[in-house]
């Protein structure tokens, strides 16, 4: 299951989509436009998903990189993206707090499809947290080691489907134009 098959929401027209990118990201809209395909409405649909995705990890990205090197604070970043099972369509996939239940390995709480692979996600997250909670630090060795980020890093944790370090940003042209967007004094949009 991907991304963009996970956000059943994210039902934008093509002509929708460059008008907002044009209304939300004033002199950087023209080349986020060029990094973000939206010929069809289906590829805009889908590149809307992601550009929501993108814009979210990258201000993630900056605000820690940004964190750490001003407050000499760790930061662990991490994007779960293990979409939350139900019983028939449509599925709202992975979205801002579905990893609570993961977390807290209370999955028996709710009334969805849980299987042993959403149990196995539990182990991790919450491995991850206690850790994380007892000690300031997620890693134990027992799972893959999960670096903090620095001044430098791309990368944020993979949580959930795909585990381990990962690109915060789909691409690092993607990445490279909205610290531009952010450096020029743009603001972050809710589009």
């Amino acid at each position: 299951l991907s991304l963009h098959d996970a956000l059943p929401i994210w039902r934008v027209s093509a002509t929708d989509f460059e008008r907002n990118v044009l209304s939300s990201y004033g002199a950087h809209a023209q080349a986020i436009l060029t990094l973000y395909a939206h010929g069809t409405d289906n590829v805009a649909a889908a590149s809307a998903a992601t550009l929501a995705r993108d814009r979210y990890m990258a201000s993630l990205l900056l605000w820690g990189r940004a964190r750490t090197a001003n407050a000499h604070q760790v930061v662990y970043a991490y994007l779960f993206d293990h979409p939350v099972p139900t019983a028939q369509p449509p599925s709202w996939g992975t979205f801002h707090t579905a990893e609570v239940p993961y977390v807290f390995r209370v999955l028996e709480r709710a009334a969805r499809p849980y299987t042993v692979k959403d149990w196995s996600v539990a182990d991790q997250l919450s491995d991850y947290w206690l850790n994380f909670v007892r000690y300031g630090d997620p890693n134990n060795g027992r799972r893959p080691n999960w670096a903090p980020l620095d001044a430098s890093t791309s990368h944020t944790r993979g949580l959930g489907d795909e585990a381990g370090a990962r690109n915060a940003v789909s691409s690092p042209e993607r990445l490279a134009q909205f610290k531009s967007f952010v450096a020029d004094g743009g603001k972050w949009s809710l589009f």
